[in-house]
């Protein structure tokens, strides 16, 4: 089966469907059975799960149901007609009896692979991912080579859901090693598992694996604009301004593009520029929290604070854990000496990231204009530790990158694997 015809995020839709019940070939005499009725009864149930199967392949799931159903009732024992009528029902979102049939399709034919991996997509829609993990891995067990692949990778978007980044690269390697027939959205997979892992450089070594595989397909930006964020997290700005701008050459509406070329303006303090990049994300997209916390700390900088909070309280709405936008917030209500306000906000950033040294000293200030200086020296305390923190990761990561471009080199071929991942402690680097 081919990578390309499953994105299960996106559910589990006809072609996919299509592609287990034809492709795979679900049973070319019609039937598993065990005894059945006459002869005539067996032949036109047959007969009925091949039309079954054309319907459901021209996307009448209804009719195709009723042809399978009638399938059935001619030939109880026919664990092809419960396999397809439940990836029919599957289609059509109904999903309590899609479990059913697949169930009885499994036990009337045990290890049946088709039955097997339609069923794992159902658990999956539901959202039951221990469940699904659990079919697919028995795919990978006992299932037919060709499949193989196929499971490795929805596993590994099954962990990725779970949050679980070291199995999703590993789940993608295996995918890999069964040489699928499109493994460009593998290599994608696998990358985005390394960004959660602060493995940047792993991250855009698969990225540019999956450029180069769509070289000889229609284009789209999502590769370059991820390789881009990885530049990004490395503070290579000008590489991924490079990739920012091919994903917008393949698609002048990203709109995430914009929003990333704004946060690079921001970094560089270009707020003007980056005030516009954040405007056009915003016209594109308006639902999307971080512009508006971008756009507003930009603001910010400029001296603009009530088009500032105007920003954060817009982010703040569309998204009330974003901790960057209260803390923020509470820096522009300092500004105007809204105390109350400025702590309330404060709090909350500490409370959702209570590892940004940043917000702590913003605090220690409010609190001393309040006048509550064992809070302030507290808060002075906690920010001072937090930076010492980020400064040994800063110098580390220095170290890892003088090496890897030792390795670039040449100079040396045993190099330890690397942590390249530099947290963002600061405030400036949110969102």
């Amino acid at each position: 089966m081919k990578i390309w015809q499953v994105t299960v995020l996106n559910g589990y839709g006809h072609v996919v469907a299509t592609a287990i019940a034809i492709a795979l070939g679900l049973g070319t005499d019609g039937c598993s059975r065990c005894d059945g009725g006459p002869p005539e009864d067996l032949r036109e149930a047959a007969s009925a799960l091949d039309r079954g199967k054309a319907l459901y392949a021209k996307e009448d799931d209804k009719a195709a149901i009723v042809e399978l159903s009638r399938a059935i009732s001619l030939d109880p024992k026919m664990a092809e007609a419960y396999c397809m009528r439940g990836i029919a029902n599957k289609a059509m979102k109904r999903y309590k009896p899609a479990l059913a049939d697949l169930n009885r399709a499994i036990e009337l034919k045990p290890n049946y692979p088709e039955a097997v991996e339609a069923r794992g997509y159902v658990f999956f829609d539901l959202k039951h991912y221990e469940e699904a993990a659990c079919d697919f891995r028995a795919l990978v067990r006992y299932g037919p080579e060709s499949m193989r692949a196929q499971a490795y990778y929805t596993l590994a978007d099954i962990s990725y859901v779970m949050k679980d980044w070291n199995a999703a690269v590993l789940e993608c390697t295996h995918c890999l090693a069964f040489s699928p027939t499109n493994p460009l959205p593998v290599y994608s997979r696998r990358g985005l598992a390394w960004v959660h892992l602060g493995k940047y450089k792993a991250a855009i070594e698969d990225f540019t694996h999956a450029i180069e595989l769509s070289a000889n397909t229609p284009k789209e930006p999502m590769a370059y604009l991820a390789r881009g964020n990885a530049w990004r997290a490395l503070d290579e700005y000008d590489r991924a301004m490079k990739d920012y701008d091919k994903a917008l050459a393949l698609n002048p509406k990203e709109s995430r593009a914009m929003e990333e070329r704004g946060h690079i303006f921001r970094e560089r303090k270009q707020y003007e520029r980056a005030i516009t990049e954040y405007d056009r994300a915003i016209a594109l997209d308006p639902d999307r929290d971080k512009p508006y916390v971008g756009r507003g700390y930009a603001h910010l900088q400029l001296g603009h604070i009530d088009v500032a909070i105007e920003n954060f309280n817009k982010a703040i709405n569309l998204n009330k854990s974003l901790a960057a936008a209260y803390g923020y917030r509470g820096v522009a209500y300092g500004k105007k000496k809204q105390y109350a306000e400025a702590l309330r906000d404060l709090d909350m950033a500490v409370q959702l990231h209570p590892e940004a040294p940043d917000f702590y000293q913003e605090r220690a200030i409010i609190y001393r204009a309040m006048g509550d200086c064992a809070k302030a020296d507290s808060d002075n305390n906690r920010y001072k530790e937090l930076s010492s923190k980020a400064a040994e990761w800063k110098r580390n990561f220095e170290e890892l990158k003088k090496a890897a471009e030792k390795k670039r080199a040449g100079r040396y071929d045993n190099h330890a694997s690397e942590k390249d991942a530099t947290p963002k402690s600061t405030m400036q680097k949110q969102p």
